[in-house]
């Protein structure tokens, strides 16, 4: 059995025990107090840790524009402060890429393609800086997290891992279930999705077991909190000690974690005490068949599923899509004078199946399509424009 690979743990909490004020750019007091992170994340590597993530968090253009005086080519000044204690040690960097706080559309003003440009723009400062891969995590939203993962695979091939943040149900804070993530990024090329930070708890352990159950990702991804926070005045603590929270992970490896690590609350010490003793991963109790999802949930989707008549994708589509209880998929087709109507029509309850007037017509739409679709059975677009689509898309195709 293969042992499980140690990522690093907590940044944002030792700072704040460090002296980092609340509220201030945590990148920009990293620069100005790199002795700090230094320190840090060396007693994570002293600990065991095989990636270590670079402080870049929140370096995106986005977010930087907020403190005014701040760029992305600061990402490449953090990468090297984590590069210099990584050196070798063999021991991977990973480039940090977390949440631009923008709203996409329907539900906000943002464009996908305006979010995937901000992602795009990091990511290629993090490439430039040598990252050895990259990490999207604490993500909120599959479609933010798409966006982020076609951001950074428009200028690096490396390996990109995902991770989201769940609440009870193993639910993203947007609502999409743990396994719907990582079905879809898994099939778009993602090789690893998983959890990060949540309740440190049974949503997060619940979550490696249902990815580990409907994907077929490589690598699962663990990186809980150390418990559940207690406030005291200014004060938080987390309950788990490092032997509490090394026993923990252990149930997460049996559960099929390959890579974990820490969020919240942990310290070098929670790292090391699971670093003594490497648990292996477990065998996967992974369900037999072929899953699509919609934006939010899994669908087990067969070569013989009945297909209603095709809904023309136009300006009257939300009053002619089929409700869930009457139909087995929403059977859609798209042109290229649609693309906004489909990126702004809620498409959840049941699997979609697409075809289009041209290759670019279908492209366009998956490419906003947060879930995993199926290619109508009926297209007539050609075998190596469904490969395409397979390969960039992770679309389903019935031959």
């Amino acid at each position: 059995m293969a042992k499980i690979k140690l990522l690093d743990g907590a940044m944002g909490t030792n700072l704040i025990a460090a002296g980092m004020p609340k509220g201030t750019c945590t990148e920009k007091w990293i620069l100005e107090n790199s002795d700090v992170v230094k320190n840090l994340q060396s007693e994570y590597i002293n600990g065991g840790s095989d990636i270590i993530y670079a402080p870049t968090f929140g370096a995106n253009s986005a977010v930087l524009a907020r403190e005014g005086d701040l760029d992305v080519s600061i990402n490449g000044k953090l990468v090297a402060l984590t590069k210099e204690l990584a050196d070798g040690k063999n021991v991977l960097v990973a480039g940090d890429i977390s949440s631009t706080g923008l709203m996409l559309k329907p539900y906000g003003s943002a464009s996908f393609e305006d979010v995937v440009s901000v992602f795009a723009e990091q990511a290629a400062e993090l490439e430039k800086a040598g990252v050895d891969m990259f990490v999207i995590e604490t993500s909120i939203s599959l479609k933010e997290a798409t966006a982020a993962y076609y951001g950074v695979r428009s200028v690096s091939r490396k390996p990109v891992f995902v991770t989201f943040t769940v609440e009870n149900g193993s639910r993203t804070l947007s609502g999409e279930s743990a396994e719907a993530c990582a079905v879809a990024l898994g099939a778009k090329g993602a090789c690893g999705v998983g959890v990060n930070c949540s309740d440190g708890g049974k949503n997060v352990l619940e979550s490696v077991k249902r990815i580990a159950a409907y994907s077929d990702v490589e690598f699962i991804i663990a990186k809980p909190n150390a418990g559940l926070p207690t406030v005291e005045g200014d004060k938080i603590t987390y309950s788990q000690s490092p032997e509490e929270f090394a026993l923990f992970c252990k149930q997460l490896a049996a559960a099929g974690a390959t890579h974990i690590g820490g969020c919240c609350g942990t310290t070098p010490k929670h790292i090391a005490a699971l670093g003594k003793d490497l648990p292996d991963v477990g065998e996967r109790a992974k369900k037999n068949g072929i899953f699509a999802t919609d934006s939010r949930d899994v669908f087990e989707v067969t070569d013989n599923m009945e297909l209603p008549e095709k809904v023309v994708c136009d300006d009257f589509l939300l009053f002619n899509l089929p409700e869930p209880e009457e139909a087995s998929c929403f059977r859609i087709y798209v042109d290229e004078d649609s693309f906004s109507v489909f990126d702004e029509t809620p498409l959840t309850g049941l699997p979609l199946v697409i075809d289009g007037s041209s290759y670019g017509a279908v492209e366009k739409a998956l490419r906003v399509y947060s879930g995993r679709a199926i290619l109508d059975r009926e297209t007539n677009l050609s075998r190596e424009e469904k490969q395409k689509l397979r390969e960039n898309y992770g679309v389903i195709i019935f031959d």
